[in-house]
């Protein structure tokens, strides 16, 4: 376990407010990490970015972000 109790986790979940999304778009990852929207694209065919599919929709959890730029989800080149 990480720690966290069930009642740390509602509150975290509770407190965000109806702004703060948890993902983005494949072209607001684009503009973030500085690369063209078929670049997002090329990282999440790769497996080198997680993404998560909502129907055709495509959404890049923010955590998957943060993973991608430390290295975390794999080597860098």
């Amino acid at each position: 376990m990480n720690g966290a109790t069930q009642d740390d986790q509602v509150q975290t979940h509770t407190s965000l407010r109806a702004d703060q999304r948890l993902t983005r778009k494949p072209e607001e990852v684009a503009q973030l990490l500085g690369i063209g929207r078929n670049g997002v694209y090329d990282l999440i065919r790769r497996g080198d970015l997680r993404s998560i599919a909502v129907g055709r929709k495509l959404l890049i959890p923010l955590t998957a972000i943060e993973e991608f730029l430390t290295g975390s989800q794999g080597s860098i080149r």
